[in-house]
């Protein structure tokens, strides 16, 4: 199993040891993010997903040959919420020590960093916020980070456009 995997599923186990088991009501953001990458990256297929049962939190892994990507979205209430959640989030007792790497990526987000596993430079990721949500993007290159990052704040901005014209 390699380390994305194990990632991924230290994130499931964090989603289902949470006190909201599997959503009924999740966020229209989410589904809008499967058929954004389904639709753009069709040689992705979706692995896993777990939705917590308030539906504001989700797991997803993505594969493609060899290749996967983890992502952890969480769509909070408010920014000052997803703020704290940015800058509060670590999952170094899932085995994940993270080194923030140089410079963040232009344009993506509110705020964003990359990141590399410290024990393992092979395991490299995005963290990005955006509004009233925040991204973990766990992968095996930097590219495929951005790729799948920049496709999941597009889809962002289009949730918070159709709650808005929907309100």
């Amino acid at each position: 199993m390699n380390k994305t995997t194990k990632l991924c599923s230290a994130l499931f186990l964090v989603l289902y040891l949470s006190p909201s088991l599997f959503a009924q009501g999740a966020s229209p953001l989410f589904a809008q993010v499967e058929r954004a990458i389904e639709e753009k990256e069709s040689t992705w297929k979706l692995v896993h997903r777990l939705i917590s049962k308030n539906g504001k939190y989700v797991s997803y892994e993505w594969k493609s040959g060899k290749s996967s990507v983890g992502v952890l979205i969480f769509a909070h209430d408010t920014p000052e919420q997803a703020g704290k959640t940015y800058h509060n989030f670590d999952l170094e007792a899932f085995g994940l020590k993270r080194r923030v790497l140089d410079a963040p990526v232009p344009g993506l987000g509110d705020e964003n960093y990359q990141w590399e596993d410290y024990n393992d430079r092979r395991t490299i990721g995005i963290d990005f916020l955006k509004g009233k949500v925040f991204v973990h993007i766990t992968a095996s290159t930097i590219e495929t980070a951005k790729q799948f990052a920049f496709l999941i704040a597009e889809n962002i901005d289009r949730s918070e456009s159709s709650a808005v014209c929907s309100s």
